[in-house]
């Protein structure tokens, strides 16, 4: 982990370079204000410079203290975590959070998630040009505010159906009304969201203009 030999005889504290020399300050700082007092551990990290190629290695620190009968702290365990899987897999994570953001965001096609009620969480800007409105203006609204009078209620009810039959995905055909007063229809593909425990958490829809009015 931190590139000493095996057989090394020295103290392993001489060996652990702070990438920021501060972090040790902070640690010590953290020990004499009696953190110990409050609890018999201490979880500290810092990234520590490897002694064969000073290349840094994000580590966790736990110490825990043992106290004697009178009270008195007598001896500190610690353990050394190496997190540079853990910090590699967050690097990761958050890269596929924000390309997912990105084609969500700048998607050609319109997408939109919503809750329980049909109320819009998000949209993209594609779906706020396709319909018209904002998105500052769609955002808690439902879809019932630009669908046409003879489709309102059409989406609740198709994915209602869905659920019932067992699919989390729907797709139809319906009727929106732009800002400007047009009315143009578009095949709609909505899917549910699920959590850990099976139950409807969200709706994602995805809007194309009809291809049979093409």
């Amino acid at each position: 982990m931190l590139g000493i030999p095996e057989d090394t005889q020295e103290d392993l504290s001489s060996f652990m370079f702070y990438e920021d020399p501060a972090d040790r300050v902070r640690l010590v700082s953290a020990l004499m204000k009696g953190g110990w007092a409050r609890s018999r551990t201490i979880r500290f990290e810092a990234r520590l410079l490897r002694a064969d190629n000073r290349k840094p290695v994000p580590i966790r620190f736990t110490n825990t203290a043992t106290y004697d009968d009178d009270g008195n702290m007598c001896r500190v365990d610690g353990v050394m975590e190496d997190m540079s899987e853990r910090h590699s897999f967050e690097a990761e994570r958050e890269a596929h959070e924000l390309l997912v953001s990105s084609l969500f965001r700048d998607a050609a096609v319109g997408m939109s998630i919503g809750d329980l009620s049909g109320r819009y969480l998000a949209v993209n800007q594609a779906y706020c040009e396709m319909v018209g409105y904002s998105e500052d203006e769609l955002l808690g609204q439902t879809s019932e505010r630009f669908t046409h009078a003879d489709d309102r209620g059409l989406s609740m009810r198709k994915v209602g159906e869905a659920l019932a039959a067992g699919l989390n995905i729907v797709r139809f055909h319906k009727r929106y009304v732009h800002k400007n007063g047009t009315v143009f229809r578009v095949l709609l593909t909505m899917a549910t969201v699920k959590n850990a425990q099976g139950q409807v958490v969200a709706g994602i829809g995805l809007v194309a203009p009809d291809p049979e009015e093409a």
